[in-house]
């Protein structure tokens, strides 16, 4: 018996916490990856220790939220 059949399924209610932190993982690590674009672009136009702060504030933490629902929701207690 392999290790993957022995696992039980996932309930809707696991599914729908998987896919909301997977979407927050894709959208808030997409626009801090865009802005990040930008702010290096613009690298050399000032101070931007403010902007990797509130970067990091604003997409990071989100990311990681996201990351630790969905990881919550497929890995523990299966």
């Amino acid at each position: 018996m392999t290790e993957d059949a022995a696992k039980p399924r996932l309930t809707v209610i696991r599914w729908i916490f998987a896919i909301l932190g997977a979407l927050t993982m894709i959208f808030s690590g997409g626009c801090t990856l865009y802005f990040s674009l930008i702010l290096f672009a613009y690298a050399g136009q000032g101070d931007n220790s403010e902007v990797l702060g509130l970067m990091a504030l604003f997409g990071g933490l989100p990311f990681f939220i996201g990351l630790l629902t969905w990881w919550l929701a497929v890995k523990v207690n299966r």
